[in-house]
């Protein structure tokens, strides 16, 4: 049934509807239920279904977020997204995703492929798509070296944040720290430091906890305190696992002990 939902989400819906109405008529006849009850519960059964299978397909995803946010691995949510997509190669969520996956686990040509598809469309998602998609691509444009393309996609994610209210609070942590970044790149340290003592980063994330490690580190450098950058820089080496920037961690380590 999972493979259905997955390659096959109308025709699973129709089964899992067919099934409970079979149930529900039974009931019917044997608890002789009214039949304007039995006609208003036959109705909703069928958006029942389809949000039981949405669920369904949705598990493997959040179940490979997950993973990335707790162990730092991003290749369940890259083989998970990519796999979705043979069958589903228009799906937006997907592929933002999968271009989270490539930007943490440092394939960067592949995870601007799938942003840059997306640049004339993603006004048309969701206002919670949107943000997460401005805030992915911006850091990218850090890794590839557009500070000012990064801040411009920045506070495109944070406009579209502004327009979620109280749904937003989720991803005000990640705009705070990716703004930090931006911060760092130009050379901010004092303002960047400021932003991660005022921002309260989920500690529960590990993936939060090493990225903001990383520009404690570089804050850290900037003003020569080997010491605290390199306590931060061990905490990015031990707990980053497969995300890129471990590798940025032990590339600062070796500037740091020369």
């Amino acid at each position: 049934m999972k493979k259905l939902c997955e390659k096959q989400p109308i025709l699973a819906t129709a089964i899992f509807s067919l099934i409970l109405i079979a149930i529900y008529t039974i009931l019917f006849l044997a608890l002789e239920v009214k039949l304007w009850a039995y006609i208003l519960i036959d109705i909703l059964i069928v958006p029942f279904s389809w949000l039981n299978v949405c669920s369904i397909r949705l598990k493997p995803v959040n179940s490979a977020i997950i993973e990335l946010n707790n162990k730092c691995d991003p290749y369940p949510l890259i083989e998970v997204c990519e796999r979705r997509l043979e069958g589903e190669k228009g799906n937006m969520t997907f592929k933002i995703n999968l271009a989270c996956g490539y930007y943490n686990a440092g394939e960067f040509a592949k995870s601007l492929a799938i942003n840059n598809e997306l640049a004339d469309i993603i006004e048309s998602s969701s206002a919670v798509l949107r943000t997460v998609y401005y805030n992915n691509f911006s850091l990218l444009s850090l890794e590839t070296g557009d500070t000012t393309k990064a801040l411009e996609l920045l506070e495109r994610a944070e406009e579209a944040h502004k327009t979620l209210g109280k749904r937003g609070k989720r991803f005000n942590s990640m705009l705070c720290a990716s703004r930090a970044e931006i911060l760092v790149r130009q050379g901010n340290y004092d303002e960047a430091e400021k932003l991660l003592e005022g921002t309260n980063i989920n500690e529960k994330i590990t993936q939060n906890m090493v990225f903001a490690s990383l520009l404690r580190a570089r804050i850290y450098a900037s003003r020569g305190d080997t010491q605290k950058a390199s306590e931060m820089l061990q905490y990015v080496m031990h707990n980053g696992n497969a995300l890129f920037c471990v590798k940025t961690a032990y590339e600062l380590s070796k500037e740091l002990s020369n």
